[in-house]
């Protein structure tokens, strides 16, 4: 029997206000014993409520006196603060379906139920326990100059423009010891830490977004043949076009020689590969040694750089650029690799008590939500996480 999605939300949606006609209720129920992941759905959707708090501050929704967050019912006797001797099970929330929270989780329905079946095939009272929770990374990063000096840019901003002189994308100066910043015309720095990100436009016009723990190198001023800067980390670029002066992005052994283009890079120091992912136009792809083009990538395509070989594959771009739009995207995504994103945007430290668990996850995330809340929806099977101080524990 087939089921459409949108349906099933609606559906769920109801459920949860207890307004389903028989009818209705009858249709729900054949869908859960549809797939034992779906029954687990419906099983487990009506004691959810430990969100509530969180998602309402996240979407703005007001609570009323009955402890109902818009479209959502929640049980009130679930919203409790983790103390030190607290423990709370690992499970999924499923409510986020409803409507309006769906239109920003962008959680698919039939995806993270496959994702938790597959991922998970056994099921027992997974626990994870902390001291608190921790918020998710914001606007945040450290212009260092030419000189060593280094300023703290504004976390209500969320950008900087290079010119003559610096300003925010709204048109105020960056200041330094109460006057407007003047920088070198030498290379210059902008670091975001763990849980932040910026976006820079540089003297060129192309804009670069940066994601947690990455670092951009460039010059105030680009020379009269070439414009090149340095990335450690990951960042989102929007080259603007000069067909006399390629622009060239140097990161981890490779270097990227592109004239106008859409592309991604992820080039951290704690991961095997440095990924270049075409969004638009065309990018070739040298290793900084010799400069020996190995590649010319077309839109849609992926650069896996390792020990100076280039493997090129086709890829769905959507998930290498989703941190760019505010969101986690996994794709059969190893645990290793899942975490270490997770760190990065948290500021936490994973540390493996054991060996790395060979799981993999599939699902997409708001990167607004606090720690626990994306624990929890990973529903993390037969791991337990601690959160000690800055450090997630995986037992």
């Amino acid at each position: 029997m087939e089921f459409n999605k949108e349906e099933i939300i609606l559906l769920l949606h109801k459920y949860l206000q207890n307004q389903l006609e028989p009818d209705e209720y009858a249709r729900l129920q054949e869908w859960a014993d549809s797939h034992p992941a779906y029954r687990a759905v419906l099983d487990r959707i009506s004691t959810q409520g430990r969100f509530t708090a969180d998602l309402a501050e996240f979407h703005h929704l007001p609570i009323n006196e009955k402890r109902t967050v818009d479209y959502v019912i929640s049980n009130p006797s679930s919203h409790s603060t983790p103390t030190e001797t607290s423990t709370v099970n690992i499970r999924p929330s499923f409510w986020h379906w409803a409507p309006r929270v769906a239109a920003v989780l962008v959680v698919s329905l039939v995806a993270l139920g496959t994702y938790w079946y597959l991922g998970h095939q056994k099921h027992p009272q997974n626990t994870y326990t902390s001291t608190s929770d921790v918020s998710p990374g914001r606007s945040q990063a450290v212009l260092t100059l030419a000189d060593g000096r280094s300023i703290d840019l504004n976390e209500t901003q969320t950008g900087i423009v290079i010119g003559d002189e610096v300003t925010y994308l709204d048109g105020s100066q960056v200041m330094e010891g109460g006057k407007p910043l003047v920088q070198s015309a030498k290379q210059n720095a902008i670091t975001t830490p763990k849980g932040g990100m910026y976006q820079i436009t540089l003297a060129d016009s192309s804009k670069i977004w940066l994601n947690a723990a990455s670092t951009l190198k460039y010059p105030s001023r680009f020379h009269t043949k070439e414009r090149v800067v340095e990335l450690q980390g990951e960042a989102y670029f929007i080259v603007a076009e000069d067909k006399r002066r390629p622009f060239k992005v140097i990161s981890n052994g490779q270097q990227i020689e592109v004239l106008g283009t859409e592309f991604n890079v992820s080039a951290y120091d704690d991961e095997p590969d440095v990924k270049t992912t075409l969004v638009a136009g065309a990018v070739s792809i040298a290793p900084t040694a010799h400069h020996r083009s190995l590649a010319v990538l077309q839109p849609g395509e992926q650069a896996t750089f390792r020990d100076n070989a280039v493997v090129v594959q086709p890829v769905n771009v959507t998930q290498y650029i989703a941190w760019k739009k505010g969101l986690f995207h996994f794709k059969n995504t190893p645990f290793l690799e899942m975490m270490r994103q997770i760190a990065r945007w948290y500021n936490v430290e994973v540390v493996y008590a054991n060996k790395v668990p060979q799981e993999t996850f599939t699902g997409e995330m708001s990167r607004n939500l606090s720690l626990m809340t994306v624990l929890d929806l990973l529903n993390v099977s037969e791991v337990r996480i601690q959160l000690a101080g800055n450090q997630l524990i995986v037992e």
